[in-house]
C-alpha cells in the first residue's frame, strides 16, 4: 500500500504510543480508523482461556476500518498494543465518507458484508485458538 498517498490526503493526526501501550481495548466504543506510520501493533481477542494473538500490523496496515464498513459494529472487536514505538495516523472519517460515497450501494453493501465477515472470523478464530 503507498502510505504516503494516505498520509498526504486523510491522515488528520498522529498520535504515539510506547512498546507495551494499548492503543484500543475489546468492547471498547469503535471510532477513529488508524493507519499504522511506524512500528509494529499486535491484535489480540479474548478467548475462552486468555488473550490469543491475531495478527501484527505493521507501516501500511490499517486498524480501526471493520467499524467504518460495518456501521452496526458499535464496539472494538479485539484489543490492539504496540510491539515497538507505534505512531498511527488517525485517518479524517470524513473524508473517507466522502470517497466511500463514489461507490454503488451494491459495492458498500459488499464492503458491509465483509466487515461482518471478518467480526465472525475473528471472533471463531479467538474461540479456536482459545479452546
Amino acid at each position: 500500500m503507498d502510505v504516503s498517498a494516505i498520509i498526504n490526503g486523510f491522515v488528520t493526526g498522529r498520535l504515539l504510543f510506547k512498546p507495551g501501550d494499548t492503543l484500543f481495548h475489546e468492547g471498547g466504543e469503535a471510532g477513529d480508523v488508524f493507519i499504522v506510520l511506524k512500528g509494529r501493533v499486535r491484535i489480540k481477542k479474548k478467548a475462552p482461556k486468555g488473550m490469543v494473538n491475531l495478527a501484527v500490523l505493521e507501516a501500511g496496515d490499517m486498524l480501526g476500518e471493520t467499524s467504518f464498513f460495518d456501521t452496526t459494529a458499535l464496539r472494538r472487536a479485539t484489543t490492539a498494543v504496540a510491539e515497538t514505538e507505534v505512531i498511527l495516523g488517525v485517518l479524517d472519517k470524513a473524508l473517507l465518507q466522502i470517497e466511500l460515497s463514489k461507490i454503488s450501494s451494491i459495492q458498500k453493501d459488499i464492503l458491509a458484508g465483509l466487515a461482518r465477515r471478518i467480526r465472525l472470523t475473528t471472533a471463531n478464530a479467538a474461540l479456536m485458538a482459545g479452546s
